[in-house]
């Protein structure tokens, strides 16, 4: 899966991939930007496609392409092409390098396709998407208990930096504090299934708790700014 992609020199670009097989990596594709290249847009990101690569010095460097998805719907949908991208950005932050990463792939991958249908809320997508790879890479928040010690919520206060929920007695200076209505968000969020997420309403401003607690925690975790987050319609 393309995630990204960024300029190398006057006509090539390095790619930065999801792949199964060895998590993310980035590879160069050459003469990519030239005047009718072979490739078209078989290498755009939020393109899921098969790859052969050759192993560089430094980078690998891509020699076949073949498209597997292109998702056309969430690219003529604005709201959609959003959430897709805060989910590329998400598990381009996430994402470790190397190594086999079969159920990331797959939950990025999961997200696109409900994207691409089009009968789930696209915010509720993309947030579910986020805490969920949170949880598959070892960063599952805390919501329904607190974090410091246990005990069952919810709980008044929340800290990305100490695992989520924090009761009185272990909650201190720096906690948010959101919302009842927002805690409920990140919960249904959290362990809905992918097909059931758009079943309860919520406040637009719980929405938007909901949503800057999920940019903490994906800023917190990769220590990197989560800019697509902001810019999702929610």
């Amino acid at each position: 899966m393309v995630l990204r992609g960024y300029r190398l020199g006057e006509a090539d670009r390095i790619l930065v991939l999801l792949s199964r097989g060895r998590g993310k990596l980035r590879a160069v594709v050459k003469g990519v930007r030239k005047a009718g290249s072979r490739w078209g847009g078989r290498l755009e990101p939020l393109v899921r496609a098969e790859l052969l690569l050759y192993q560089g010095r430094e980078l690998d460097v891509v020699t076949q392409a073949e498209v597997v998805e292109a998702f056309p719907r969430l690219r003529s949908d604005y709201a959609s092409f959003l959430s897709a991208s805060a989910m590329a950005e998400a598990a381009g932050l996430l994402a470790p390098e190397g190594g086999r990463a079969p159920r990331l792939y797959a939950l990025l991958v999961a997200g696109l396709e409900l994207l691409e249908d089009g009968k789930v809320p696209a915010w509720a997508v993309s947030d579910a998407f986020a805490l969920k790879f949170l949880a598959a890479s070892g960063f599952a928040p805390a919501i329904r208990s607190c974090a410091g010690c246990g005990r069952p919520g919810p709980h008044p206060a929340f800290s990305p930096s100490s695992g989520g929920s924090l009761c009185p007695r272990c909650s201190g200076p720096g906690c948010l504090h959101p919302s009842a209505e927002a805690l409920e968000v990140l919960d249904h969020l959290a362990h809905a299934p992918w097909n059931r997420l758009g079943e309860k309403e919520f406040s637009p401003d719980a929405r938007r708790e909901a949503a800057a607690l999920i940019r903490a925690m994906v800023e917190h975790f990769s220590e990197r700014p989560a800019r697509a987050f902001g810019m999702v319609a929610r």
